[in-house]
C-alpha cells in the first residue's frame, strides 16, 4: 500500500514537493507519489538535498523511533566508539531571545569554584554497577551535572528546592547532601520512586525521606489543573531543577505554565542540547546562561526566573 509506513521492513512512503519518482535511501525505498497524510515532518532528501516531507501516521513513540533511525542513517556520526551520542544543533547568539545578566554570571562563577571542591563519591555505590558505566562516573566534572548541582546548593543556599524528574534519584541525593539543614527538597515525577523499573532501579532509600527534608510528589505538572494545585509550592521555590522527560511536549507546557504564576528563583535546565530541548532552551523568555562546559555534556543552562503575576 503506497504511503503506508511499514515497520519491521525496510520501507516508508514519503511525499516530495520538488520531484516525483522513487528515491532509494540507505535503508528505505522512498516512493514520492503524493497522498493525504495526517502529519508532516520535514527531512532532507538525499537526491536533491532539499526538504522532503515524511508522513507519520503512527503513535508518538513510533514517530520518534522512525525519525531517529532516519537521522542516524542520513547523518552518521563522525565519531565512533562512544558510550552515548545524541544529535544537536548550534545557533547564533546575537539574535537569541534572552541573554545572561550579571547575577547569573556571578552565581555561575561561584558555583564553578565550589564544584571544583565538591564530590559525590559517597553516593556512587548507590548505582550498584547497573547503569552501564562505572559508578564513579557520576563524580566526573565537567562532564556530568552532579558536582555543578552541589556547587549551586553551596552558592545559593536555597531554602526550598523543587526538582522536576526524580528518575533514579541521583540528582536528588546530590542536592540533599549539600542542602542546608533547614531546607526542603520536593521532587516530582509521574512514577513513584519505589517503582522505577529494573534493571537500573532507584538509588533512593526509605531512610533518605526519614527527616522530612526530601519528599516526592507523584504528579504530572504538564497538566494545567495539576500545575495549579502545586502553584504555591512552585512560586515559593528558591531553586528549580528541570530534568523532565524531554519529549517535546512536557517542557513547553511547563515553561508556559511557569509564566502564569509569581516566580523568583534560579533554575537549572538539564539536557538543553538534546534535540527536543533545543527550541525550549532557545525560546526561554528569562535571562539565561549556557553552562554546558561546566556541567553535563548533553547541555545544561542556568536561568533567572523572576516575574510577578
Amino acid at each position: 500500500m503506497a504511503n503506508a509506513l511499514r515497520l519491521g521492513s525496510p520501507g516508508a512512503a514519503l511525499t516530495s514537493k520538488r520531484h516525483g519518482g522513487t528515491v532509494t535511501w540507505p535503508f528505505v525505498e522512498v516512493n514520492t507519489h503524493p497522498a493525504p497524510v495526517q502529519e508532516i515532518a520535514v527531512h532532507i532528501c538525499p537526491q536533491c538535498r532539499k526538504d522532503i516531507a515524511l508522513p507519520f501516521i503512527l503513535s508518538g513513540g513510533m514517530k520518534l523511533h522512525l525519525r531517529d533511525r532516519l537521522r542516524y542513517r542520513l547523518l552518521p556520526s563522525p565519531v565512533r566508539n562512544v558510550f552515548l551520542a545524541e544529535y544537536s544543533m548550534i545557533y547564533s547568539e546575537h539574535d537569541s531571545p534572552s541573554r545572561p545578566n550579571e547575577r547569573l554570571l556571578d552565581i555561575a562563577a561561584a558555583a564553578i569554584a565550589a564544584a571544583r571542591k565538591a564530590d559525590v563519591l559517597d553516593i556512587a555505590p548507590r548505582l550498584g554497577s547497573r547503569f552501564g558505566f562505572p559508578n564513579e562516573a557520576i563524580n566526573l566534572w565537567p562532564g556530568v551535572n552532579y558536582r555543578l548541582l552541589a556547587g549551586l546548593m553551596q552558592t545559593l543556599a536555597p531554602k526550598q528546592v523543587v526538582e522536576i524528574g526524580t528518575s533514579e534519584g541521583v540528582s536528588a541525593l546530590t542536592m540533599l547532601k549539600y542542602l542546608r539543614p533547614d531546607a526542603s527538597l520536593t521532587t516530582f515525577d509521574v512514577i513513584p520512586w519505589r517503582n522505577i523499573s529494573q534493571p537500573r532501579g532507584t538509588c533512593l532509600r526509605e531512610s533518605d525521606f526519614a527527616d522530612g527534608r526530601l519528599r516526592q510528589e507523584v504528579a504530572d505538572l504538564g497538566d494545567n489543573a495539576t500545575f495549579g494545585h502545586y502553584s504555591a509550592l512552585l512560586s515559593g521555590a528558591d531553586f528549580l531543577f528541570v530534568d523532565g522527560p524531554k519529549d517535546g511536549v512536557f517542557e513547553p507546557r511547563f515553561v508556559a505554565a511557569l509564566q502564569t504564576i509569581p516566580m523568583n528563583c534560579i533554575a537549572l535546565f538539564d539536557d538543553t542540547r538534546w534535540w527536543n530541548m533545543l527550541k525550549v532552551w532557545r525560546e526561554l523568555p528569562w535571562p539565561k546562561l549556557d553552562l554546558t562546559s561546566f556541567g553535563s555534556w548533553c547541555g545544561v543552562g542556568l536561568v533567572e526566573i523572576r516575574h510577578k503575576r
